[in-house]
């Protein structure tokens, strides 16, 4: 491992870093220093732990996208390749390709989340749009029925939209309209991921009382600020 490594001002010098908790920071700095040449660190959990922060502290870290998790319990710092630059020479790929493969990298050198679906998921995913574009043609649009749906999906961010939608009451007026909403709220929503229902209305109500232009990304200034 290496034993040195750089940090941007560009990214710890934004509000949105120095109005985490000084135990978020500080566990952000720790996580980096242990991070691979790609930016990966195998055990952020007990990292967490030997530091003695709480888990509310990952959970900002994870909620305002400063790191992103994977599914086998590693995660990547965002912000890698803004903070550091690792010659040729010196660069030694991570162990976690599968969880590398899952990113791309962005116009600003950080990562973000691609999925990548196999020719399984590219049949059904093709069934399912033939499937709403004859739904959405034979129905009139409804945004109770959507948000019912919303409810029921097995996505929690699909969940945080439908409760942003049931408190915001938005005028959606048809199925197009409802999709731009859907998009536009998505990364907001994925932030609030880790809070509970009742957390969330909190926020809301927070968020009402600031301005009454209030979106999904007021309640996560809300809850993590």
């Amino acid at each position: 491992m290496a034993q040195k490594r750089m940090f941007s001002l560009k990214i710890v010098d934004t509000d949105a870093f120095l109005d985490m908790p000084l135990s978020s920071q500080a566990l952000y700095f720790h996580l980096a220093m242990r991070a691979d040449d790609d930016g990966f660190v195998s055990n952020p959990k007990k990292i967490s732990k030997v530091l003695g922060t709480q888990d509310d502290d990952l959970k900002v870290l994870l909620s305002k996208r400063f790191i992103l998790p994977f599914e086998s319990g590693v995660c990547v710092i965002k912000h890698w390749r803004i903070h550091n630059y690792i010659a040729k020479d010196r660069y030694n790929q991570t162990n976690y390709v599968k969880e590398k493969k899952q990113l791309k990298i962005k116009s600003n050198s950080s990562y973000t989340e691609c999925i990548q679906l196999d020719d399984t998921d590219k049949i059904r995913l093709d069934k399912i749009s033939k499937d709403k574009i004859a739904e959405e043609t034979s129905a009139p649009f409804s945004l109770k029925d959507e948000i019912k749906k919303l409810e029921d999906n097995s996505r929690r961010e699909m969940n945080v939209i439908a409760l942003y939608f049931e408190e915001r009451k938005p005028d959606l007026q048809n199925k197009e309209q409802y999709q731009i909403a859907l998009k536009r709220h998505l990364r907001a929503a994925k932030q609030l991921k880790p809070f509970t229902d009742n957390q969330i209305l909190n926020g809301v109500k927070k968020a009402k009382f600031q301005t009454p232009e209030w979106t999904l990304e007021t309640v996560v200034k809300m809850l993590t600020k």
